[in-house]
C-alpha cells in the first residue's frame, strides 16, 4: 500500500513537475477552452434569447437547446482548438531530446527512459483534457441554468468531446511519432507537416491526374484507396458526422433524433482514431529507445527517413508542378509535353537541393546524393507517362461477363434528391440491378470509346464534320469479388437504339430509377421531416398542383406502368416531354427536403387521364391556333469584327397557320427535356452548319393558365429547334 502511494505521489510530483515548465502551454489551453466554451455558450444563448420569431412558435427553451447545439455538439468548432494543441503539446513535450545539453541532463536523472516518456504523454493529455473537459460541464451547467436542460443536448455534448478526445489523441499521436524522428524544434514542424500531408498530397495527385488525363474516370467513383484515407484523423473525425446530416440539426424542432443518428455515424471514425493513437504512440515508442543522444541538432536522426522524405515527396511535387503547367497550356497545346517534362525535372532539381540543405543545415551540402534526382526525375516521368498514354489501360478497361454480378448506369441529367438522406445517384447505386451484362459491356465499349475521341477532340481542336452530340453516363459495375467499379461513358447520337431499348427500356432500370420510387419511401421522408407534400404539374400551359398524400401514390403507380408499357430510347431521343410532374417536400420554413421531376411524354396515356381527372393537365404540343406569333431567327456562325457581333435575320409569322404548322412539324419544342435527348438530330449539331437556328412560340393569353403561386405569366414562349435537314422551305432564304 505504501508503495502504490509512494508511486502516485511521485508521478504527481514528476506531473506538477513538468507541467510547471509547460506554463503557457496550460495558460493558452485554459484560455481557449474558456473563451470557446464557457464565453461563447453564454453569447450564443444571450443573442438566441434577444432574437423575435414572428413567424414560429418553438419556445426559448427548444431554440436554446438547438444554438447550444450548434456551439458545444457535434457541429462545435473546438476540434481545432484541440488539433492545434496537440501538435504544439507534442513538440514541445520533446523539444528537450533537440539541444545536446538538456538530453545529457535528463539522461543523468535517476529515471527509467520509459517512465519518462510515459510521463510526458500524459502530461499533454492531461493539459488538454482538464480544461477541456471542466469547459463541457460549465456549458452544460449555464445551458441548464437558461432553461435549456434537454437530455439529448447534454448527451450530445459529452459525446462530442469524446469523439474530439479521441481525435485530440490521434493528432498528439502522430506529432510525437513525427517530432521524435527530428532533432531540431525546425525539422519537427516540417515532420509534422509531411506525416500529416504526405497522403494527402499522393492522393490529390492520384486524383488531379486521373481527371486529367483519363476520359473516363468518375471524379465521384468508388475508387476508394483514392477518395478515403487512412492515416488522416481529421478526415475519420468529420466522415461519420456529416454523412449522418448533423449540419441541418438546428432546422429540427426538437433535435434528439439527429443527435443521436449523429452520435452513431461518428463512432467508426472515432474506433479508427483510436486504432491510430495507439499505432502511433507504439511507433514513437521504439523511435524514443533506438535514438541517441548524438541526434540532438541532426535534421532527422537517422539516413533512411531522408531517404523516404525525398522519394514520397519530390516526385510528386514535380508531378503538381507539371500539372499546373498542363492546365496554364489548355492542355495538350503546342509544346505543351515539353515544357511539362522540363517543369518536372525543374522541380525534382530544386526540391533534392532544398532538401538536401536542410537535411545537413548546410547550402554547400546542396548537391549531396546528387544521384537521386536523375532517379526521381525519372520516377516522376514515369508515372507522368503511364497517366498520359493510359498504359495501364484505364480508359479501355471493361470487365469479363462472368466477373460481373450486376450493374447500374445514371444518365447526369436525372437528379433528384431528399431520399435516403442522399440525391439520385445513392438511390440508383442502392437499388438499380441490371443484368443483361453482354448489352451493357457493348454500351461500355461503344462509350468509352467515344469519351476517349472527344477528350481528344477537346484537348487538341480537331473535331469532325459532326459534333456527335452525346449524354454524359456513369455506369457502376458490382463484380462477384465484391469490388465495384464505376467509369464516365459518353453515349453518341449514332448508338444504336436496339442495344439502348434493350438496357433502359427493362424493369431493373425503370425500377432502379425514379419510377421505382415508392409512395412508402417519399410520405416516410416527408414525415420525419414534418414537411408538406405537393404534387404539381408543369406544362407549356400551365401549371396546377394539389397537396395531398394519397395523389403521390395514385400518381406513382400510373406513372410506373407507362414508364413500363411506353419509354424506351427509340422514343425518348426523338420525342421530347410534353410536361413534368414534381413532387416536393417541404418544411414549415420552405426548406425543400425532398424534391423529384417526372418527365412526361404524350403517349403516358395512363398518367395523363389521371391528371385530366384531377384538375392537374394543361398540356399537350402547341397547335397552330394556340400561338399568336412565332419569332424565326437565323444567327451565322461568322463574326464580325467591325460591327463585333453575329450576323442575324429575324422574321415573324403571325397569320399563316399553314406556315405555322411546317414549323411546328418540322421541330422539337425545347421546354422539357428528356434524360435521353439526341442532340445530333437537330439541325444545328454540325460543326459546318452556316448558322443557328431559334424559334419561339408565343401563345395565346387565353391558353395560358394562372400558376399557383406567381399569377399569369403573360410573356410566357416556347421554343423550338429545327430537325436535322428539315427547315422548311419557305425560311432557306434567311441563310443567304
Amino acid at each position: 500500500m505504501t508503495s502504490a502511494n509512494s508511486s502516485l505521489v511521485k508521478f504527481a510530483k514528476e506531473q506538477r513537475a513538468i507541467t510547471m515548465r509547460r506554463l503557457p502551454l496550460l495558460s493558452l489551453s485554459i484560455l481557449m477552452y474558456f473563451l470557446y466554451d464557457v464565453f461563447g455558450t453564454v453569447m450564443a444563448i444571450q443573442r438566441e434569447r434577444s432574437v423575435t420569431y414572428d413567424y414560429t412558435m418553438i419556445p426559448f427553451p427548444v431554440r436554446g437547446a438547438q444554438i447550444v447545439s450548434n456551439w458545444m455538439g457535434l457541429r462545435s468548432l473546438s476540434f481545432v482548438i484541440c488539433s492545434v494543441g496537440a501538435i504544439l503539446l507534442a513538440i514541445q513535450g520533446f523539444a528537450w531530446l533537440y539541444k545536446q545539453q538538456t538530453v545529457d541532463f535528463y539522461e543523468s536523472r535517476p529515471e527509467k527512459r520509459s517512465t519518462r516518456f510515459i510521463n510526458i504523454l500524459v502530461n499533454g493529455f492531461l493539459i488538454y483534457a482538464i480544461p477541456s473537459l471542466t469547459g463541457v460541464l460549465v456549458a452544460v451547467l449555464l445551458a441548464a441554468l437558461n432553461g435549456c436542460a434537454a437530455g439529448w443536448l447534454f448527451a450530445e455534448m459529452l459525446v462530442s468531446w469524446v469523439y474530439q478526445t479521441a481525435l485530440f489523441l490521434a493528432v498528439y499521436a502522430m506529432s510525437s511519432f513525427a517530432s521524435l524522428l527530428a532533432g531540431t524544434v525546425v525539422t519537427a514542424v516540417l515532420m509534422n507537416i509531411f506525416v500529416f500531408g504526405i497522403e494527402e498530397l499522393i492522393r490529390l495527385t492520384v486524383y488531379f491526374h486521373r481527371s486529367a488525363y483519363y476520359a473516363t474516370y468518375d471524379s465521384l467513383g468508388l475508387d476508394r484507396w483514392v477518395s478515403q484515407n487512412f492515416t488522416a484523423p481529421w478526415y475519420h473525425y468529420f466522415a461519420g458526422i456529416l454523412k449522418a446530416g448533423v449540419w441541418s440539426a438546428v432546422d429540427r424542432e426538437y433535435g434528439a433524433a439527429l443527435a443521436a443518428q449523429g452520435e452513431a455515424a461518428g463512432l467508426p471514425g472515432c474506433l479508427v482514431n483510436l486504432f491510430i493513437c495507439a499505432a502511433a504512440f507504439t511507433l514513437s515508442w521504439f523511435i524514443y529507445r533506438a535514438r541517441k543522444a548524438e541526434s540532438a541538432g541532426r535534421a532527422l536522426i537517422w539516413k533512411p527517413v531522408e531517404d523516404v522524405v525525398k522519394c514520397a515527396s519530390v516526385p510528386f511535387f514535380a508531378l503538381c508542378g507539371a500539372l499546373f503547367v498542363y492546365w496554364i497550356f489548355g492542355r495538350r497545346g503546342k509544346g505543351e509535353l515539353s515544357v511539362v517534362i522540363l517543369t518536372v525535372l525543374l522541380i525534382v532539381f530544386v526540391s533534392c537541393l532544398v532538401l538536401e540543405t536542410v537535411f545537413a543545415f548546410n547550402l554547400r551540402k546542396a548537391l549531396n546524393r546528387w544521384y537521386h534526382m536523375p532517379i526521381l526525375a525519372a520516377a516522376a516521368l514515369l508515372i507522368l507517362f503511364v497517366y498520359r498514354t493510359d498504359f495501364l489501360g484505364y480508359d479501355r478497361w471493361v470487365p469479363q461477363p462472368e466477373q460481373v454480378e450486376s450493374a447500374w448506369l445514371l444518365n447526369d441529367s436525372v437528379y433528384f434528391s431528399g431520399l435516403q438522406g442522399g440525391d439520385s445517384r445513392d438511390y440508383v447505386v442502392d437499388r438499380m440491378r441490371l443484368k443483361n451484362t453482354q448489352d451493357l459491356i457493348r454500351l461500355a465499349e461503344i462509350g468509352q470509346d467515344h469519351c476517349r475521341k472527344e477528350r481528344w477532340a477537346e484537348e487538341t481542336e480537331t473535331y469532325g464534320d459532326r459534333y456527335d452530340y452525346s449524354q454524359r453516363v456513369v455506369i457502376g459495375w458490382r463484380m462477384k469479388n465484391g469490388r465495384e467499379v464505376t467509369r464516365v461513358l459518353s453515349i453518341p447520337g449514332y448508338i444504336e437504339p436496339a442495344l439502348m431499348d434493350r438496357i433502359i427500356a427493362t424493369p431493373e432500370y425503370i425500377d432502379g430509377l425514379y419510377a421505382g420510387v415508392t409512395a412508402e419511401e417519399i410520405l416516410q421522408t416527408a414525415e420525419d421531416n414534418d414537411a408538406a407534400l405537393t404534387l404539381s404539374c408543369d406544362t407549356v400551359f400551365g401549371n396546377a398542383e394539389l397537396r395531398s398524400a394519397d395523389a403521390v401514390s395514385e400518381f406513382l403507380a400510373r406513372y410506373r406502368q407507362d414508364m413500363l408499357d411506353h419509354y424506351s430510347y427509340s422514343y425518348v431521343s426523338q420525342v421530347p416531354p410534353v410536361g413534368e410532374v414534381d413532387i416536393n417536400a417541404e418544411k414549415r420554413n420552405r426548406m425543400s427536403v425532398l424534391s423529384i421531376s417526372y418527365p412526361l411524354y404524350d403517349n403516358f396515356t395512363r398518367t395523363i387521364d389521371w391528371l385530366n381527372d384531377n384538375d392537374l393537365w394543361y398540356g399537350g404540343f402547341l397547335q397552330p391556333g394556340d400561338i399568336s406569333v412565332i419569332e424565326v431567327s437565323y444567327d451565322t456562325r461568322n463574326w464580325d469584327e467591325e460591327d463585333g457581333e453575329t450576323g442575324s435575320v429575324t422574321t415573324r409569322i403571325i397569320d399563316s397557320e399553314q406556315e405555322m404548322r411546317a414549323i411546328l412539324d418540322n421541330a422539337n419544342p425545347t421546354g422539357y427535356y428528356s434524360a435521353w435527348d439526341s442532340y445530333s438530330i437537330y439541325e444545328d449539331a454540325r460543326v459546318d452548319a452556316p448558322g443557328y437556328w431559334s424559334v419561339e412560340a408565343h401563345p395565346k393569353k387565353a391558353r395560358i393558365t394562372p400558376y399557383s403561386e406567381y399569377g399569369e405569366d403573360e410573356n410566357r414562349v416556347v421554343y423550338y429547334r429545327f430537325l436535322f435537314d428539315r427547315v422548311p422551305a419557305f425560311l432557306k432564304d434567311m441563310e443567304g
